[in-house]
C-alpha cells in the first residue's frame, strides 16, 4: 500500500490532533501545524507507536509568508499532499462587539477564515498537476449566529 501524506492545521489541540491522530494511526504520513510547538510534540507522544509518522511544522496559518514558507517545507519532505485538513481556529477572551479590539479581530479572522485559503493556495497547484486531492475545511457552528460565547467576529 503506498504512504499516502496529509497536513493538518490546528493539530495541537482538539479536532486537528484527533484527526492528526487517526491519519497517522491509519498508515498516512502527517504534517502537523500549529502556532505552538510544545502542543504538537504533545501531539505526537499522543500518536505513540506511530510517532514516526509526523512532520512537525510550526505555522501561524494566518500569516501567508509563515504559511508559503512552511508549505516549501512540507513539499521538500512529503513531495506531494493527498490531504489538506483546515481545522485550525481561534477566539479570544474579550469578545463581544463593544470589547472586541480591531487588533483581535483581526487576529480571528486571519487565522479562522484566511488561514484555510493561504493552506489551499499552498498546496491546491501540486494537488491540481496530478488531477488528485482533497482539501477539507472544517469550520465552527459559531458561524451560524452570533452568540455572546463566539463573538461577532465569527459572522460579520
Amino acid at each position: 500500500m503506498p504512504i499516502k501524506n496529509a497536513v493538518v492545521t490546528g493539530a495541537g489541540s482538539g479536532v486537528g490532533q484527533a484527526t492528526a491522530l487517526k491519519l497517522a494511526a491509519q498508515g498516512w504520513k502527517v504534517a502537523i501545524l500549529g502556532r505552538r510547538e510544545e502542543a504538537l510534540k504533545n501531539t505526537v507522544k499522543l500518536a505513540k507507536k506511530h510517532a514516526k509518522q509526523f512532520l512537525i511544522v510550526p505555522c501561524d496559518i494566518g500569516d501567508v509568508t509563515q504559511v508559503a514558507a512552511m508549505a516549501k517545507t512540507v513539499l521538500a519532505k512529503f513531495k506531494t499532499i493527498e490531504v489538506l485538513v483546515n481545522a485550525a481556529g481561534t477566539n479570544i477572551p474579550r469578545r463581544s462587539l463593544a470589547e472586541l479590539s480591531l487588533e483581535d479581530y483581526h487576529a480571528v479572522i486571519d487565522a479562522n477564515l484566511h488561514g484555510s485559503y493561504y493552506c489551499a493556495q499552498a498546496f491546491l497547484p501540486q494537488m491540481r498537476a496530478r488531477k488528485s486531492g482533497t482539501i477539507v475545511n472544517i469550520v465552527s457552528e459559531a458561524g451560524l449566529k452570533a452568540s455572546p460565547k463566539s463573538g461577532p467576529s465569527y459572522v460579520l
